[in-house]
């Protein structure tokens, strides 16, 4: 059996950090967990572990 290689997700927020709601709209995912059930293949590439670190907007982003 083939070991996978193990990947940290570090949840920062920002654009990438956004999933799309049931109306359409783009959203800030609400955990790291949440944005990655929207790739659920890549859990057979990768053992994944999540670090949600910080919810960013951009808007905070441009000011530093």
């Amino acid at each position: 059996m083939m070991t996978l290689p193990r990947i940290v997700v570090i949840g920062m927020g920002g654009t990438i950090g956004m999933v799309r709601g049931a109306e359409g709209a783009l959203h800030p995912a609400a955990s790291v967990g949440e944005l990655l059930g929207q790739v659920p293949a890549a859990a057979r590439y990768a053992e994944l572990s999540l670090l949600p670190l910080a919810s960013l907007d951009i808007a905070f982003l441009i000011e530093l």
